[in-house]
């Protein structure tokens, strides 16, 4: 009998209709035990679901582990290492107090003979411009180690990430006035960027090229169905309805007018 662990592999969840979705996020946005930032915001809601989704995390675990900083979903440097290993690949790491350096090393489980090590030391940090930084201050080699673990796993195995490849730190650290969820927060919070037409508003400075490949779109009734329904759950945008209907759809830069008929089947389905 072995006594080796058998890597668990997320599991795809069950597909759910975008009503169901939505009435879960309406529903649990309006609780005072989540995350702050979801607070009132079914619409994050549904997209840090959507993300979760693919690393097998069910809609509370997603709204407790992925955060979404400037339209890239992030979790923490601990959550990136469990999934790691849960994938079968090893990972070690070595530590230097002393030198402050730190050696994250990841032996594939397909490919065991050929390790890949990323070092980050006090060096690296200067160069970066993050040594002045608070936390790097009180506790260096932790952010240090949190930083090697997470630039091994996007080296060796991206494909486990689901595009889940950084921690909220990293993108803070390479933009101090970034904002969590800051693709979906009100647009007065965000004076620098263009604003937002309004959700519904026809006008599109992007449209979608379309061309014979693509399916045959929605039909009208289909399309103002899914703008209600986007509207109910709090989106305000375009730029929000592209979030969402692309973590429902996978496709990317849709309105609901440019959903296909099939994919908008799905959605609508009682």
């Amino acid at each position: 009998m072995s006594n080796e662990l058998t890597p668990i592999q997320p599991q795809p969840q069950q597909q759910i209709t975008l009503q169901d979705q939505m009435a879960f996020a309406k529903a649990v946005c309006q609780s005072d035990i989540i995350p702050t930032v979801y607070r009132g915001k079914p619409a994050n809601i549904l997209v840090a679901v959507g993300y979760g989704a693919p690393l097998g995390l069910t809609p509370m675990q997603s709204l407790q582990d992925i955060s979404v900083i400037n339209g890239k979903p992030t979790a923490s440097a601990s959550f990136i290492a469990s999934h790691v290993r849960m994938a079968g690949h090893k990972l070690r790491v070595k530590k230097d107090e002393k030198a402050l350096s730190v050696t994250a090393t990841i032996v594939r489980s397909d490919d065991p003979d050929y390790p890949i090590s990323v070092t980050r030391d006090k060096a690296w940090a200067q160069q970066m411009g993050l040594l002045n930084k608070d936390n790097y201050r009180k506790q260096p080699l932790t952010m240090l180690t949190w930083r090697a673990i997470t630039a091994v796993a996007r080296e060796a195995c991206p494909e486990i990430l689901y595009g889940v490849q950084y921690s909220p730190d990293e993108l803070h650290d390479l933009d101090t006035n970034s904002d969590v969820l800051a693709e979906v927060v009100d647009d007065e919070q965000q004076p620098s960027r263009q604003k937002r037409r309004g959700y519904g508003s026809r006008a599109r400075q992007n449209p979608v090229e379309r061309d014979e490949r693509q399916p045959q779109s929605c039909t009208p009734a289909q399309a103002d169905a899914i703008f209600t329904m986007l509207r109910d759950c709090g989106v305000a945008s375009n730029e929000e309805a592209e979030q969402v209907l692309y973590r429902l759809t996978g496709k990317h830069g849709l309105t609901p007018r440019q959903v296909g008929r099939q994919d908008a089947d799905n959605l609508l389905v009682a």
